[in-house]
């Protein structure tokens, strides 16, 4: 488990809402490993009260979660708007019911621990492809 804060955190945060604190001694127990992206290649920008986050992919990578999609389960090659909004019968990354979460085919999951709203640019760009 790896963590990093971009800008100096959010006074509202997932995390200190929940209802349970982590199980920090069992995360403990997980032991260390190489964080899983390359850190330069991330790209997190704060305009206007959003936030625009774009990660590096792997070229055979996979990308699952954030939030309830109807008609896709691999999201790379999506721009996720991650804030409550209609379902349309569009899969253009807007849903009734987002999560600041996502699971690789490589094994790791990330968990953004924000309330804003934000914009996740799933491998949309060649750049951040990695080979």
């Amino acid at each position: 488990m790896w963590k990093t804060v971009i800008n100096k955190g959010e006074t509202y945060n997932f995390i200190d809402q929940a209802p349970v604190a982590p199980k920090v001694e069992a995360i403990k127990k997980l032991g260390n490993s190489g964080f899983p992206l390359d850190k330069s290649s991330i790209e997190i920008k704060v305009i206007n009260g959003k936030t625009y986050i774009s990660l590096p992919l792997k070229k055979e990578e996979q990308i699952y979660g954030l939030g309830l999609n109807f008609k896709s389960l691999d999201q790379v090659g999506k721009v996720k708007r991650l804030h409550v909004d209609h379902y349309n019968h569009r899969d253009d990354g807007r849903t009734h019911a987002p999560v600041p979460f996502y699971v690789s085919s490589l094994g790791y999951g990330v968990f953004i621990n924000s309330a804003q709203y934000i914009d996740v640019y799933v491998g949309t760009g060649v750049k951040k492809r990695q080979s």
